[in-house]
């Protein structure tokens, strides 16, 4: 479950931040003056992607490895 996640799920999320940020960008560049809300909306949205980015991060370096750990362990027939 931890390889599927890693790589399906955060691929895609990587993926698909970086192609929406041009648009967004572009977006707020054409329309921002008459919809200042475009701003926030931006920074909003810069802000989520930087907290997932931190949160897969974390998954894939700390709790992903200890799950294969674990797994491995109970394969083996021992306990951690």
């Amino acid at each position: 479950l931890a390889d599927y996640i890693e790589k399906t799920h955060h691929r895609y999320v990587e993926r698909k931040s970086v192609e929406i940020m041009p648009y967004l960008q572009k977006v707020v560049n054409v329309h921002g003056e008459r919809h200042p809300e475009l701003y926030e909306i931006e920074e909003l949205f810069i802000g989520a992607v930087q907290a997932l980015t931190a949160h897969m991060k974390k998954e894939e370096l700390i709790l992903f490895p200890f799950v294969r750990q674990i797994v491995k362990a109970e394969n083996a027939g021992s306990s951690l």
